[in-house]
């Protein structure tokens, strides 16, 4: 398991190289010629904007192994859409009836919620954390996707984020599209790292260092673990450390075995 005090002097950090204008962390459903827990990294570039993209798709969870009050949520998603009024067109505020999201003490008291019995969580490099758990579904109250969402914080800056995604048999897509994009502003250099587990298990680890001066820079892992889409972003990493980081995603890796 994480050591999780092994990041405790990077959330010093005043400054965040993946900001939320420079990388674009998403979880979607698309069309990819993937076998099924494979991770496909790729370098991509169009509409101005260069990246890359971490494709994969995943198997299904029956929506019975889902123990816990998540059981609820398609009650609550029929109220939302039976409720929902669009803002006007001039609001910055959006909501989507089909997602409802529930926020956490504690990762503990997630998994209890989520009741997937299956489901790993390594320890989460930080103790202060932001814990949510997100499910999308339709109008039926049929749920597709659920998000294990954490998050650290410092100085209005996410430092940390890990994303979980499960599909349910609902899911009519069962495909994902991860990554992160920027402009000629903003250039990085991408090393693309493969790593495999004690027990097999693969790891992908995308290295980002800006092509202009900065002493930070960003690493995020991906591994498929059963039927879930892990995904780990770490950012405001001294350059000097990125050794140590690479061997936290290592280890991050490592307690999914």
């Amino acid at each position: 398991m994480m050591d999780s005090s092994a990041l405790s002097k990077f959330s010093n950090k005043s400054v965040l190289i993946v900001s939320a204008a420079a990388i674009l962390l998403v979880s979607c459903a698309r069309t990819a010629g993937n076998k099924p827990n494979e991770i496909n990294l790729v370098n991509i570039q169009k509409d101005g904007e260069k990246g890359f993209e971490v494709e994969t798709e995943l198997s299904p969870v029956p929506w019975r192994r889902f123990k816990g009050e998540i059981r609820e949520v398609g009650v609550a998603i029929v109220k939302q859409y039976a409720e929902y009024t669009p803002p006007p067109p001039e609001s910055s505020l959006f909501f989507h009836p089909g997602t409802y999201i529930r926020s956490f003490r504690s990762i503990d008291e997630a998994l209890d919620y989520i009741g997937f019995a299956e489901l790993k969580m390594p320890v989460f490099p930080y103790e202060d954390y932001q814990c949510a758990v997100i499910c999308e579904g339709e109008e039926n109250g049929r749920v597709n996707k659920v998000v294990l969402k954490l998050s650290h914080i410092n100085d209005m800056e996410y430092t940390a984020q890990e994303n979980m995604t499960i599909f349910t048999d609902a899911a009519k897509d069962t495909k994902i599209v991860s990554g992160a994009a920027w402009t000629d502003e903003w250039p990085r250099n991408v090393e693309f790292l493969q790593y495999s587990t004690p027990a097999g298990n693969d790891c992908r680890i995308v290295v980002m260092k800006p092509r202009y001066q900065s002493k930070y820079i960003g690493l995020t892992g991906y591994v498929v673990s059963g039927n879930a889409f892990c995904e780990i972003n770490l950012g405001a990493v001294l350059r000097e450390e990125t050794d140590q980081a690479i061997q936290i995603l290592h280890e991050w890796a490592d307690a999914f075995d």
